[in-house]
């Protein structure tokens, strides 16, 4: 690598004193996003990763998911515009299940859309995801869209009662397949049922009748717009 590649090499070399990565747009290339994805699986220092309007492909995508299964570390991930197609967005979505150190993503404005299929991974990510409080994307499927919002909301109140030492097993979902005694989290007594009280949002869609009867849009961004260029 050259010397503009000191931070990659920071990443790769697992360098505490880089905890941040955010290049200018357009500044990185292919090879050096090979490197950074490949850096970040074993990389602990890391907290913040900034790619905006930086080339990010289908396959650095998929890196990156590779990645996030075994990073604990990032929190932040900013991807918008980017040339990411919806098979990176799904694989994204599947590591995002197990994931626990991510809060926060961006994935709006790539140059296609996600389609059906990609969207509905992310809605469905939620079902095991309790740490991801901020995903900005932009959804057409009503149901997927209505159900983001919602666990968002549930993910945000789940933080907030781990900071003040108050029981949040109650909102976990995964309480509801596996059962209270099964996992670690649960407190006795729980039903497991999710429940978020500070929530406004309405109801997740559970089957296609009700998804077709959630508001509709052209687009929709969840959590702030974009730009619709």
């Amino acid at each position: 690598m050259s010397s503009k590649d000191e931070s990659i090499n920071k990443i790769v070399a697992n360098d505490a004193s880089l905890t941040k990565y955010a290049p200018a747009s357009h500044t990185v290339d292919s090879k050096m996003l090979d490197a950074l994805m490949a850096g970040l699986a074993a990389n602990s220092h890391l907290t913040e990763l900034h790619l905006k309007g930086c080339g990010v492909t289908t396959k650095h995508a998929e890196a990156l998911a590779k990645a996030l299964e075994t990073n604990a570390t990032l929190k932040k991930i900013d991807l918008e515009s980017n040339r990411i197609e919806p098979a990176g967005i799904k694989a994204i979505a599947r590591s995002l299940r197990q994931n626990t150190a991510v809060t926060e993503i961006r994935l709006v404005n790539q140059h296609v859309p996600f389609g059906n299929d990609a969207e509905t991974e992310l809605a469905a990510m939620f079902d095991d995801n309790v740490t991801l409080e901020k995903i900005v994307v932009s959804i057409k499927n009503g149901g997927a869209r209505v159900k983001i919002n919602k666990f968002e909301t549930r993910n945000k109140e789940i933080s907030r009662r781990k900071r003040t030492g108050s029981e949040w097993a109650s909102l976990d979902p995964r309480n509801r397949t596996e059962g209270a005694s099964s996992n670690p989290n649960a407190a006795s007594g729980q039903d497991g049922q999710v429940f978020v009280k500070t929530d406004p949002s309405p109801a997740v869609a559970d089957s296609p009748k009700e998804a077709e009867a959630a508001p509709q849009a052209d687009a929709a961004v969840v959590d702030e717009p974009t730009s619709t260029d």
